[in-house]
Protein backbone atom coordinates (compact mmCIF):
# COMPACT_ATOMS: atom_id res chain seq x y z
CA UNK A 1 0.00 0.00 0.00
CA UNK A 2 1.23 3.78 -0.54
CA UNK A 3 3.02 5.12 2.43
CA UNK A 4 3.09 8.93 3.10
CA UNK A 5 6.39 10.34 4.46
CA UNK A 6 7.02 14.03 6.01
CA UNK A 7 9.59 16.11 4.60
CA UNK A 8 10.57 16.88 8.12
CA UNK A 9 11.51 13.13 7.81
CA UNK A 10 14.21 12.95 4.99
CA UNK A 11 16.95 13.89 7.33
CA UNK A 12 16.13 11.84 9.91
CA UNK A 13 15.82 8.76 7.67
CA UNK A 14 19.63 9.43 6.84
CA UNK A 15 20.14 9.96 10.42
CA UNK A 16 18.47 6.40 11.45
CA UNK A 17 19.80 4.43 8.70
CA UNK A 18 23.45 5.39 10.09
CA UNK A 19 25.33 2.21 10.43
CA UNK A 20 25.08 0.18 13.77
CA UNK A 21 28.09 0.18 15.69
CA UNK A 22 28.91 -2.29 18.50
CA UNK A 23 29.91 0.37 20.74
CA UNK A 24 26.89 2.25 22.02
CA UNK A 25 25.34 5.55 20.26
CA UNK A 26 22.47 7.16 20.67
CA UNK A 27 20.54 7.88 17.36
CA UNK A 28 18.59 10.95 17.92
CA UNK A 29 15.34 11.87 15.13
CA UNK A 30 16.13 15.39 15.23
CA UNK A 31 12.80 17.54 16.22
CA UNK A 32 9.92 15.87 13.75
CA UNK A 33 6.30 17.26 15.67
CA UNK A 34 4.70 14.60 13.31
CA UNK A 35 0.99 15.62 13.89
CA UNK A 36 -1.47 13.06 15.28
CA UNK A 37 -4.64 13.17 14.35
CA UNK A 38 -8.10 13.30 16.05
CA UNK A 39 -9.61 10.66 13.84
CA UNK A 40 -9.65 7.03 14.90
CA UNK A 41 -6.80 6.14 12.50
CA UNK A 42 -4.27 8.63 13.48
CA UNK A 43 -0.50 7.91 12.37
CA UNK A 44 1.67 5.07 12.15
CA UNK A 45 5.14 5.48 12.86
CA UNK A 46 8.59 3.25 12.06
CA UNK A 47 11.58 4.31 14.09
CA UNK A 48 13.97 2.75 12.04
CA UNK A 49 13.09 4.43 8.70
CA UNK A 50 10.84 7.74 10.22
CA UNK A 51 8.25 6.80 7.54
CA UNK A 52 4.56 7.56 8.50
CA UNK A 53 1.24 6.98 7.20
CA UNK A 54 -2.34 7.24 8.28
CA UNK A 55 -2.41 3.04 7.11
CA UNK A 56 -0.99 0.31 8.96
CA UNK A 57 1.86 -1.03 7.13
CA UNK A 58 4.85 -3.34 7.54
CA UNK A 59 7.03 -2.46 9.91
CA UNK A 60 5.44 0.39 11.90
CA UNK A 61 6.26 0.83 15.57
CA UNK A 62 3.65 2.90 17.29
CA UNK A 63 -0.21 4.36 16.39
CA UNK A 64 -1.36 7.32 18.47
CA UNK A 65 -4.95 8.52 17.43
CA UNK A 66 -7.80 10.87 18.31
CA UNK A 67 -4.67 13.14 19.39
CA UNK A 68 -3.55 10.55 21.57
CA UNK A 69 -6.23 9.52 23.83
CA UNK A 70 -5.46 6.16 22.53
CA UNK A 71 -2.14 4.72 21.89
CA UNK A 72 -1.35 1.45 20.11
CA UNK A 73 1.98 -0.69 19.54
CA UNK A 74 3.00 -3.26 17.53
CA UNK A 75 4.66 -6.46 19.32
CA UNK A 76 7.77 -4.94 18.23
CA UNK A 77 7.68 -2.07 19.92
CA UNK A 78 6.81 -1.52 23.92
CA UNK A 79 6.33 1.54 25.88
CA UNK A 80 6.93 1.50 29.40
CA UNK A 81 3.51 1.20 30.90
CA UNK A 82 2.37 1.15 34.89
CA UNK A 83 1.80 -2.83 35.33
CA UNK A 84 2.81 -5.43 32.60
CA UNK A 85 -0.67 -5.98 31.12
CA UNK A 86 -0.91 -5.28 27.43
CA UNK A 87 -3.65 -2.48 28.08
CA UNK A 88 -2.63 -1.04 30.78
CA UNK A 89 -1.31 3.02 30.55
CA UNK A 90 1.27 4.79 28.97
CA UNK A 91 3.86 5.64 31.75
CA UNK A 92 4.83 9.27 31.44
CA UNK A 93 8.54 9.96 32.76
CA UNK A 94 10.44 13.17 33.24
CA UNK A 95 13.03 14.38 32.05
CA UNK A 96 16.41 12.66 33.29
CA UNK A 97 14.68 9.24 33.78
CA UNK A 98 17.04 6.41 33.00
CA UNK A 99 15.32 4.05 30.38
CA UNK A 100 16.59 -0.23 30.82
CA UNK A 101 15.38 -3.09 30.85
CA UNK A 102 14.40 -2.58 34.78
CA UNK A 103 11.27 -0.94 33.69
CA UNK A 104 7.56 -2.25 33.53
CA UNK A 105 6.92 -3.63 29.97
CA UNK A 106 4.30 -5.93 28.12
CA UNK A 107 4.45 -8.01 25.66
CA UNK A 108 2.54 -8.55 21.91
CA UNK A 109 0.09 -6.17 20.29
CA UNK A 110 -1.20 -3.35 23.03
CA UNK A 111 -2.73 -0.35 23.24
CA UNK A 112 -3.71 2.17 25.82
CA UNK A 113 -7.11 4.50 25.82
CA UNK A 114 -10.22 5.24 26.83
CA UNK A 115 -10.60 2.73 29.57
CA UNK A 116 -7.42 2.55 31.02
CA UNK A 117 -6.66 6.63 30.58
CA UNK A 118 -3.59 7.98 30.40
CA UNK A 119 -4.66 11.55 29.85
CA UNK A 120 -5.07 14.04 32.96
CA UNK A 121 -4.79 11.22 35.45
CA UNK A 122 -3.17 11.64 38.56
CA UNK A 123 0.55 10.77 39.26
CA UNK A 124 2.97 10.45 36.39
CA UNK A 125 0.03 10.51 33.85
CA UNK A 126 0.07 12.51 30.56
CA UNK A 127 -1.54 15.76 31.13
CA UNK A 128 -3.49 17.25 28.13
CA UNK A 129 -1.53 19.74 26.16
CA UNK A 130 1.44 19.79 28.22
CA UNK A 131 4.84 18.09 26.83
CA UNK A 132 5.75 14.46 28.42
CA UNK A 133 8.34 11.27 27.28
CA UNK A 134 7.03 7.64 27.28
CA UNK A 135 10.05 5.16 27.56
CA UNK A 136 9.67 2.10 25.43
CA UNK A 137 12.30 -0.92 24.28
CA UNK A 138 11.88 -1.74 20.37
CA UNK A 139 13.20 -4.52 17.85
CA UNK A 140 14.17 -2.83 14.57
CA UNK A 141 13.16 -4.39 11.30
CA UNK A 142 16.49 -6.39 10.77
CA UNK A 143 17.45 -7.42 13.95
CA UNK A 144 16.02 -9.09 17.61
CA UNK A 145 17.90 -7.23 20.09
CA UNK A 146 15.89 -4.61 21.77
CA UNK A 147 16.87 -1.14 22.04
CA UNK A 148 16.03 0.98 24.56
CA UNK A 149 14.34 4.71 23.80
CA UNK A 150 12.69 7.42 24.58
CA UNK A 151 9.74 9.67 22.86
CA UNK A 152 8.96 13.61 23.07
CA UNK A 153 5.23 14.05 22.84
CA UNK A 154 2.33 16.43 23.90
CA UNK A 155 -1.11 14.49 23.89
CA UNK A 156 -4.68 16.16 23.51
CA UNK A 157 -8.30 14.99 24.36
CA UNK A 158 -8.82 14.10 21.26
CA UNK A 159 -8.57 18.08 19.75
CA UNK A 160 -5.55 19.38 17.62
CA UNK A 161 -1.97 19.99 18.80
CA UNK A 162 -1.50 16.66 19.49
CA UNK A 163 2.36 15.80 18.21
CA UNK A 164 5.42 13.19 18.49
CA UNK A 165 8.02 15.61 18.74
CA UNK A 166 11.17 13.58 18.37
CA UNK A 167 12.80 10.20 19.85
CA UNK A 168 16.22 8.52 21.02
CA UNK A 169 17.15 5.23 21.52
CA UNK A 170 20.65 3.40 21.85
CA UNK A 171 21.68 1.03 19.17
CA UNK A 172 23.37 -1.48 21.43
CA UNK A 173 20.64 -2.21 23.33
CA UNK A 174 22.11 0.21 26.34
CA UNK A 175 20.55 2.29 28.86
CA UNK A 176 19.54 5.60 27.82
CA UNK A 177 18.55 8.71 29.86
CA UNK A 178 15.55 10.95 28.63
CA UNK A 179 16.38 14.19 26.98
CA UNK A 180 19.89 14.75 27.17
CA UNK A 181 19.96 15.69 23.13
CA UNK A 182 16.88 17.89 22.03
CA UNK A 183 16.32 20.29 19.23
CA UNK A 184 14.30 23.60 19.86
CA UNK A 185 11.71 24.84 17.63
CA UNK A 186 12.99 27.00 14.73
CA UNK A 187 12.82 30.78 15.39
CA UNK A 188 13.80 33.55 12.58
CA UNK A 189 15.75 30.75 10.34
CA UNK A 190 17.72 29.02 13.21
CA UNK A 191 17.18 25.66 15.49
CA UNK A 192 19.11 24.85 18.59
CA UNK A 193 20.67 21.52 19.42
CA UNK A 194 21.32 21.06 23.61
CA UNK A 195 23.06 18.35 24.54
CA UNK A 196 23.00 17.83 28.50
CA UNK A 197 24.52 15.17 30.15
CA UNK A 198 24.38 15.23 34.16
CA UNK A 199 27.80 14.81 36.16
CA UNK A 200 28.49 11.36 36.07
CA UNK A 201 26.51 10.83 32.70
CA UNK A 202 28.36 10.50 29.16
CA UNK A 203 26.98 9.77 25.97
CA UNK A 204 27.74 9.05 21.95
CA UNK A 205 25.73 10.96 19.91
CA UNK A 206 25.79 8.44 16.72
CA UNK A 207 23.45 10.66 14.30
CA UNK A 208 24.15 13.81 12.42
CA UNK A 209 23.32 17.21 13.87
CA UNK A 210 21.90 18.58 10.09
CA UNK A 211 20.41 22.39 9.00
CA UNK A 212 16.76 20.98 8.41
CA UNK A 213 13.96 22.50 6.15
CA UNK A 214 15.83 26.19 5.94
CA UNK A 215 16.74 26.54 9.41
CA UNK A 216 20.39 27.03 10.36
CA UNK A 217 21.16 24.48 13.71
CA UNK A 218 23.58 26.01 16.21
CA UNK A 219 24.79 23.26 18.92
CA UNK A 220 24.90 23.95 23.19
CA UNK A 221 26.71 21.53 25.26
CA UNK A 222 25.48 21.62 28.89
CA UNK A 223 25.51 19.57 31.74
CA UNK A 224 28.29 18.31 33.98
CA UNK A 225 28.67 15.13 31.97
CA UNK A 226 30.34 14.20 28.26
CA UNK A 227 28.88 13.75 24.76
CA UNK A 228 31.21 12.98 21.88
CA UNK A 229 29.75 14.03 18.36
CA UNK A 230 31.42 11.17 16.03
CA UNK A 231 29.12 10.87 12.72
CA UNK A 232 31.44 11.09 10.14
CA UNK A 233 30.09 14.21 8.13
CA UNK A 234 31.12 16.78 6.22
CA UNK A 235 29.90 20.33 8.54
CA UNK A 236 26.54 19.16 8.47
CA UNK A 237 24.89 22.51 10.61
CA UNK A 238 26.09 25.67 10.29
CA UNK A 239 25.37 27.52 13.08
CA UNK A 240 27.80 28.22 16.14
CA UNK A 241 28.65 25.23 19.06
CA UNK A 242 29.12 26.72 22.25
CA UNK A 243 30.41 24.55 24.92
CA UNK A 244 28.55 25.78 28.26
CA UNK A 245 29.64 23.03 30.86
CA UNK A 246 31.31 19.54 31.16
CA UNK A 247 32.88 18.15 27.95
CA UNK A 248 32.20 18.15 24.30
CA UNK A 249 34.62 15.21 22.32
CA UNK A 250 34.54 15.84 18.76
CA UNK A 251 35.19 12.59 16.74
CA UNK A 252 35.30 12.74 13.40
CA UNK A 253 34.43 16.01 11.09
CA UNK A 254 31.22 17.41 12.25
CA UNK A 255 31.91 20.19 14.62
CA UNK A 256 29.86 22.46 12.20
CA UNK A 257 31.23 25.96 10.50
CA UNK A 258 30.17 28.61 12.85
CA UNK A 259 32.23 29.90 15.82
CA UNK A 260 33.17 27.75 18.38
CA UNK A 261 33.48 28.46 22.05
CA UNK A 262 34.34 27.09 25.32
CA UNK A 263 33.54 28.43 28.80
CA UNK A 264 35.91 28.51 31.54
CA UNK A 265 35.12 24.91 33.58
CA UNK A 266 34.14 23.30 30.49
CA UNK A 267 36.06 21.19 27.83
CA UNK A 268 36.55 20.78 24.47
CA UNK A 269 38.31 17.51 23.05
CA UNK A 270 38.26 15.15 20.58
CA UNK A 271 40.33 13.50 17.43
CA UNK A 272 37.98 14.78 15.04
CA UNK A 273 38.14 18.16 12.57
CA UNK A 274 36.55 21.22 14.24
CA UNK A 275 35.64 23.63 11.74
CA UNK A 276 34.30 27.50 12.69
CA UNK A 277 36.88 29.87 14.88
CA UNK A 278 37.53 29.07 18.12
CA UNK A 279 37.69 29.95 21.52
CA UNK A 280 39.20 28.01 24.63
CA UNK A 281 38.56 29.58 27.78
CA UNK A 282 38.34 26.59 29.54
CA UNK A 283 40.67 23.30 28.92
CA UNK A 284 41.57 22.27 25.44
CA UNK A 285 42.04 18.13 25.50
CA UNK A 286 42.77 16.38 22.81
CA UNK A 287 42.23 12.56 22.20
CA UNK A 288 38.77 10.37 21.71
CA UNK A 289 38.49 10.44 25.01
CA UNK A 290 39.75 11.34 28.65
CA UNK A 291 43.12 10.50 28.91
CA UNK A 292 43.96 9.18 25.25
CA UNK A 293 46.55 10.89 23.14
CA UNK A 294 44.98 11.83 19.93
CA UNK A 295 45.04 14.75 16.71
CA UNK A 296 42.76 17.19 16.49
CA UNK A 297 42.61 19.54 13.52
CA UNK A 298 41.42 23.32 12.94
CA UNK A 299 39.35 24.24 9.80
CA UNK A 300 40.03 27.85 11.21
CA UNK A 301 42.07 30.07 13.94
CA UNK A 302 42.34 28.76 17.14
CA UNK A 303 42.48 31.10 20.24
CA UNK A 304 43.65 30.56 23.61
CA UNK A 305 41.65 32.91 26.16
CA UNK A 306 44.13 34.33 29.35
CA UNK A 307 44.15 31.36 31.77
CA UNK A 308 42.65 28.66 29.18
CA UNK A 309 44.65 25.50 29.53
CA UNK A 310 45.82 23.14 27.10
CA UNK A 311 46.28 19.70 28.63
CA UNK A 312 49.20 17.47 26.74
CA UNK A 313 49.02 13.78 27.19
CA UNK A 314 51.99 11.62 26.64
CA UNK A 315 50.84 7.67 26.54
CA UNK A 316 53.78 6.45 27.75
CA UNK A 317 57.34 7.04 29.26
CA UNK A 318 58.68 6.22 25.49
CA UNK A 319 57.01 9.12 23.86
CA UNK A 320 60.11 9.74 22.86
CA UNK A 321 60.48 12.87 19.99
CA UNK A 322 62.53 10.82 17.47
CA UNK A 323 63.51 11.73 14.00
CA UNK A 324 60.09 11.53 12.99
CA UNK A 325 57.84 14.54 12.20
CA UNK A 326 54.94 11.87 12.86
CA UNK A 327 54.19 11.82 16.65
CA UNK A 328 53.19 8.23 16.46
CA UNK A 329 50.42 8.39 18.58
CA UNK A 330 52.05 8.84 21.69
CA UNK A 331 51.37 12.08 22.27
CA UNK A 332 48.68 15.23 21.47
CA UNK A 333 49.12 16.77 18.48
CA UNK A 334 47.00 20.03 17.07
CA UNK A 335 46.96 20.75 13.74
CA UNK A 336 45.47 24.18 12.78
CA UNK A 337 45.10 26.05 9.15
CA UNK A 338 44.14 29.20 10.79
CA UNK A 339 46.41 31.10 13.26
CA UNK A 340 46.74 29.97 16.96
CA UNK A 341 47.07 32.76 19.30
CA UNK A 342 47.09 33.06 22.79
CA UNK A 343 49.21 34.92 25.75
CA UNK A 344 48.22 34.28 29.04
CA UNK A 345 47.13 30.57 28.82
CA UNK A 346 48.46 27.42 30.75
CA UNK A 347 50.21 24.55 29.25
CA UNK A 348 49.40 21.17 31.27
CA UNK A 349 51.87 18.41 31.39
CA UNK A 350 49.80 14.90 31.84
CA UNK A 351 52.14 11.97 32.38
CA UNK A 352 48.94 9.54 33.06
CA UNK A 353 50.62 6.48 35.16
CA UNK A 354 54.07 7.14 33.88
CA UNK A 355 56.68 9.56 36.97
CA UNK A 356 59.03 11.63 36.14
CA UNK A 357 61.64 9.01 37.94
CA UNK A 358 61.28 6.51 34.34
CA UNK A 359 64.86 6.68 32.83
CA UNK A 360 63.40 8.53 29.98
CA UNK A 361 63.78 11.83 31.40
CA UNK A 362 67.50 11.32 32.00
CA UNK A 363 68.16 13.24 29.06
CA UNK A 364 67.05 15.86 26.94
CA UNK A 365 64.31 16.38 24.82
CA UNK A 366 62.74 18.29 22.27
CA UNK A 367 59.00 18.33 20.50
CA UNK A 368 58.99 20.31 17.39
CA UNK A 369 55.08 19.34 16.16
CA UNK A 370 53.04 19.67 19.23
CA UNK A 371 51.18 22.40 17.07
CA UNK A 372 51.61 22.24 13.34
CA UNK A 373 49.72 23.07 9.86
CA UNK A 374 49.98 26.45 8.35
CA UNK A 375 48.90 28.30 11.20
CA UNK A 376 51.62 27.03 13.89
CA UNK A 377 52.49 30.17 16.07
CA UNK A 378 56.09 31.44 15.93
CA UNK A 379 56.65 30.90 19.60
CA UNK A 380 55.10 28.43 22.29
CA UNK A 381 56.14 31.49 24.54
CA UNK A 382 53.79 33.88 23.09
CA UNK A 383 50.49 31.91 23.42
CA UNK A 384 51.32 30.12 27.04
CA UNK A 385 53.13 31.85 29.77
CA UNK A 386 53.05 29.15 32.73
CA UNK A 387 53.27 25.39 32.86
CA UNK A 388 51.32 22.85 35.20
CA UNK A 389 51.05 19.39 35.54
CA UNK A 390 51.52 16.54 38.12
CA UNK A 391 55.00 16.84 39.86
CA UNK A 392 55.77 20.11 38.42
CA UNK A 393 56.16 22.83 40.23
CA UNK A 394 57.12 26.26 37.59
CA UNK A 395 57.89 23.80 35.47
CA UNK A 396 60.41 22.14 37.52
CA UNK A 397 59.66 18.26 37.96
CA UNK A 398 60.77 17.37 41.17
CA UNK A 399 64.62 18.09 40.74
CA UNK A 400 64.44 15.64 37.47
CA UNK A 401 64.55 18.62 34.68
CA UNK A 402 62.79 21.08 33.60
CA UNK A 403 60.82 22.20 30.84
CA UNK A 404 60.67 25.65 28.87
CA UNK A 405 59.78 26.98 25.26
CA UNK A 406 62.44 27.78 22.51
CA UNK A 407 61.96 31.37 22.88
CA UNK A 408 62.32 31.57 18.58
CA UNK A 409 60.13 27.94 17.28
CA UNK A 410 57.45 26.22 18.49
CA UNK A 411 59.41 23.81 20.39
CA UNK A 412 59.14 22.31 23.64
CA UNK A 413 62.16 21.51 25.54
CA UNK A 414 62.75 18.76 28.62
CA UNK A 415 66.10 19.99 29.93
CA UNK A 416 67.01 16.91 32.34
CA UNK A 417 69.23 17.61 35.79
CA UNK A 418 72.89 16.74 34.89
CA UNK A 419 73.99 13.64 37.33
CA UNK A 420 76.20 15.66 40.13
CA UNK A 421 79.97 14.58 40.48
CA UNK A 422 81.31 12.13 42.94
CA UNK A 423 82.61 15.04 44.90
CA UNK A 424 79.23 16.96 45.05
CA UNK A 425 77.65 13.60 45.44
CA UNK A 426 79.34 12.81 48.79
CA UNK A 427 78.95 16.30 50.26
CA UNK A 428 74.83 16.61 48.98
CA UNK A 429 74.86 12.91 51.01
CA UNK A 430 76.19 14.14 53.98
CA UNK A 431 73.85 17.29 54.40
CA UNK A 432 70.57 14.85 54.16
CA UNK A 433 70.14 16.67 50.39
CA UNK A 434 70.28 13.62 47.81
CA UNK A 435 69.04 10.15 47.83
CA UNK A 436 70.67 7.07 47.54
CA UNK A 437 68.57 5.26 44.18
CA UNK A 438 70.30 1.48 43.28
CA UNK A 439 69.99 0.87 39.29
CA UNK A 440 70.33 -1.93 37.62
CA UNK A 441 73.67 -4.06 38.07
CA UNK A 442 74.71 -2.07 41.04
CA UNK A 443 76.71 -5.23 42.41
CA UNK A 444 79.78 -5.25 39.93
CA UNK A 445 83.42 -7.30 39.87
CA UNK A 446 85.90 -4.99 39.85
CA UNK A 447 87.47 -4.86 36.28
CA UNK A 448 90.88 -6.13 37.47
CA UNK A 449 92.51 -7.28 40.80
CA UNK A 450 93.62 -5.44 43.70
CA UNK A 451 96.83 -5.12 43.78
CA UNK A 452 96.84 -6.75 47.60
CA UNK A 453 95.72 -10.13 47.87
CA UNK A 454 94.67 -9.96 50.61
CA UNK A 455 91.95 -7.15 49.44
CA UNK A 456 89.41 -8.86 46.87
CA UNK A 457 85.69 -8.79 46.63
CA UNK A 458 82.52 -6.51 45.34
CA UNK A 459 82.27 -2.93 45.17
CA UNK A 460 78.56 -1.65 45.43
CA UNK A 461 77.94 1.54 43.04
CA UNK A 462 74.94 3.92 43.54
CA UNK A 463 73.32 6.10 40.93
CA UNK A 464 73.10 9.83 42.38
CA UNK A 465 70.44 12.65 41.48
CA UNK A 466 69.08 15.12 43.11
CA UNK A 467 65.58 15.14 44.45
CA UNK A 468 63.04 17.61 45.60
CA UNK A 469 61.00 15.70 48.38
Amino acid sequence: MKTRSSPLLAAALLALQLARPASADTIYSNLQNIAIPTTFAGVYLDLDTGTTSTSSFTGWDINPFYGGVGISNSAAFQPVRTGTGNLDAVLNLAAGSVISGSLTFSTGIGGSGDDNAHIGAAGNQFQVGTSGYLGFKFTTNNSSVPLYGWMGVTLTNDVGGAVIKDWGYDDAGGSIVTARVQQGAASGGAQTVTLSPAIGESFTLGSAITNTSGNINSVIKTGEGTTILKAANTYTYTGATAVNAGTLRINGVNSGSGAVTVSSGATLGGSGTVGGATTISGTHSVGSAAATVGTQNFSSTLTYASGSIFEWDLSAATSDPGAAAANSGTYDQVVSAGAITGGSAVFKIVLGTNTYADAFWNTNKSWTNIFSGAGTPASLSAVFNSFSGTGLVAGVAAGEGQFSFNGSTSTLNWTAVPEPTSALAGLLLGAGLLRRRRTAGTLRTPTRPSRSPSIIGTRCFYRLRARVE
